[in-house]
């Protein structure tokens, strides 16, 4: 009978370490409820803001002191434009560089079919300088948003891949600048 006892015994701590296990997930599931991850926030947010859906390419913590965290984003519609979110992790305060991005793609596009004419083949790159006006119209157009602030300031960098006919790009690029008033600012690299 002794050996019965110590069989039930260790039943009973068994049976209650599988209830006490059991309780400590459910109060760490229905703790955990409300959570909503990082990915989900930021597309939560920038879904509210521009009325589109967004997928994240990446997450930057920036370490766990700090109170933001960082991702790299695009529209589910338009994997072309990546931009930058930076989101406060306590409330629900953000910025993003979607229109910035979404003009900076769209001057590429303009100059790269200006330069079309060359015989060889050209990579652009633009990147907005400074402070840029602020609008939640992710499809603004060039014109319009530089009618935001014409002080608005883009560098633009052309990759070409024959250097030894420069005359060629550089027509090109009067070109291009004499029926762009919003091109302020030209670097290029041949």
């Amino acid at each position: 009978m002794k050996k019965r006892t110590n069989k039930s015994t260790k039943n009973i701590f068994s049976v209650f370490g599988v209830l006490l296990i059991i309780a400590s997930f459910s109060m760490l599931l229905s703790a955990c409820g409300g959570f909503v991850s990082k990915e989900e926030k930021t597309k939560n947010l920038l879904s509210e803001k521009y009325n589109k859906e967004f997928e994240i390419k990446e997450i930057d913590n920036n370490g766990s002191f700090l109170n933001y965290f960082e991702c790299l984003a695009y529209e589910k519609d338009n994997p072309s434009v990546l931009f930058r979110v930076t989101v406060d992790k306590t409330g629900n305060g953000f910025s993003d560089t979607l229109v910035q991005q979404s003009v900076c793609n769209k001057i590429s596009e303009n100059v790269l079919s200006n330069l079309s004419s060359l015989p060889y083949p050209c990579y652009v790159h633009t990147e907005a300088q400074g402070m840029q006006p602020y609008t939640n119209n992710a499809d603004i157009d060039i014109q319009s948003y530089w009618d935001l602030d014409t002080g608005n300031k883009f560098d633009i960098c052309i990759f070409a891949s024959e250097a030894n006919d420069t005359y060629s790009l550089y027509q090109s690029l009067n070109n291009i600048l004499s029926v762009t008033p919003y091109l302020n600012t030209l670097s290029q690299s041949i």
